[in-house]
């Protein structure tokens, strides 16, 4: 008896998707040692011009929030390449990614 095409298509896929599953659970942390003050670097041109101590006006309320604040982190290579390869599958027809878009939260936690 021959395997239908439908059921080894199924059987591929699960096994394409545990891999992604087990590759992107075994990220490693970027963080690998305690951070140090005395260690800090400030990234030039990475600032608002009006980000200067003449405009400093001291210390805000710890309540104050922190409204159209931006940090960017670089992702590690493995991040980008994930990244790189869920937006080629989202945008192949032949994909079962295809146009399945992802909320912020669900792109968090691949």
């Amino acid at each position: 008896m021959r395997p239908s095409f439908s059921a080894l298509t199924a059987v591929s896929l699960i096994a394409l998707f545990s891999s992604f599953s087990n590759a992107q659970s075994q990220v490693a942390s970027r963080i690998v040692q305690p951070l140090n003050a005395s260690q800090l670097i400030t990234l030039k041109g990475n600032t608002h011009p009006l980000a200067r101590a003449e405009f400093d006006r001291g210390v805000a309320p710890a309540t104050l929030p922190m409204e159209r604040m931006l940090l960017v982190l670089k992702r590690s290579p493995e991040q980008q390449l994930a990244l790189t390869r869920l937006l080629d599958q989202q945008q192949d027809k032949a994909s079962p990614s295809y146009h399945a878009w992802l909320t912020p939260q669900e792109l968090q936690s691949r």
